[in-house]
């Protein structure tokens, strides 16, 4: 299944298959089910539920709340923060929720309390994380990027500054936890080793070199079997790339829009994406004609496998 939050207040869910084989399959969506709730829907997760899956809200008013999908019925808010949550994640090896929010604060949730089991103050605004057990990053308005580890996730492990020298706009942890990928406004990603420093770099990308125009990467994620990553930005475009021989595997078609946010599915046979605008040219940049999409690509495996021969990182 697919969640897709929405500024509109919407949380729809939508049943995922796939027909036909290989490179040649396509993948289908079929709602399942659509809420409306009274604030910006900023993030979504999957948790168990009553009934099977449940769906974890994060809104622009700080409220946190549940939505079981097959029991039925309205979302329940099951906490709340004091400004509006930016991320939302179930740890299952925790049996607990993290909420990243722009009150400047990771907090933990076991679910039956309103309240949070802990939390920790942070420098500034949440604005990107992950948590792939027992890492959680978090990058926040200040450039500021804090390690967590969740065998002890009472005490920060480590906080750096980003290597990045704009905004931060997402954050991606390695499928081995050995490090993370996180990108800026500025059409650059930094790749970050947890245990070894001397391997970091950073590296151009989602740039037009003939107009000269420079794009924020707005989303990153990990292929779980092959480790190698997709990005997605604000010029319409997805590349994947192999983090380890430093080079890009593909360049898929501009879209009408900005993409906002890429992932794959667990599987890493599928690539689910939103187009949309996301106001980085202002409000002189929005065209209602274009409208929003959520797409759903077949992936191939040699769009994601490493390979020797490739086209170095521009």
């Amino acid at each position: 299944m697919l969640a897709v939050s929405a500024w509109d207040g919407t949380v729809r869910v939508y049943n995922i298959t796939t027909q036909g084989y290989g490179a040649q399959s396509k993948a289908m969506g079929e709602p399942r089910g659509l809420v409306t709730l009274q604030e910006p829907v900023l993030c979504v997760a999957w948790a168990p539920g009553q009934g099977g899956e449940s769906v974890l809200i994060g809104c622009a008013d700080g409220g946190l709340h549940q939505w079981n999908i097959g029991a039925g019925g309205n979302p329940n808010q099951i906490g709340k923060h004091a400004q509006g949550i930016r991320h939302v994640f179930f740890v299952k090896e925790m049996n607990m929720i993290v909420t990243g929010s722009w009150d400047r604060t990771v907090a933990f949730w076991n679910g039956t309390s309103p309240n949070p089991a802990f939390s920790h103050n942070l420098s500034e605004r949440v604005y990107a994380m992950d948590v792939k057990y027992p890492a959680a990053v978090i990058g926040t308005a200040n450039r500021q990027i804090y390690v967590l580890d969740l065998a002890n996730p009472q005490n920060i492990r480590n906080q750096i500054e980003s290597p990045l020298k704009f905004q931060t706009k997402s954050l991606s942890i390695f499928p081995d936890k050995t490090g993370f990928a996180v990108s800026s406004i500025e059409g650059r990603v930094g790749i970050q080793f947890l245990g070894d420093a001397s391997k970091n770099y950073v590296f151009k990308c989602h740039r037009d070199d003939q107009s000269k125009i420079i794009y924020p990467v707005n989303g990153i994620d990990f292929h779980m079997g092959q480790g190698t990553l997709v990005t997605c930005g604000s010029d319409g475009i997805l590349n994947t790339w192999d983090k380890d021989s430093k080079m890009k595997l593909k360049s898929f078609p501009k879209q009408k829009d900005s993409i906002v946010s890429a992932k794959f599915n667990p599987q890493g046979n599928l690539l689910a994406y939103l187009v949309s605008y996301d106001w980085h040219k202002g409000h002189e940049g929005y065209d209602s004609a274009k409208g929003n999409t959520i797409a759903i690509h077949t992936v191939d495996e040699k769009e994601v496998a490493k390979k020797a021969s490739a086209n170095r990182y521009r």
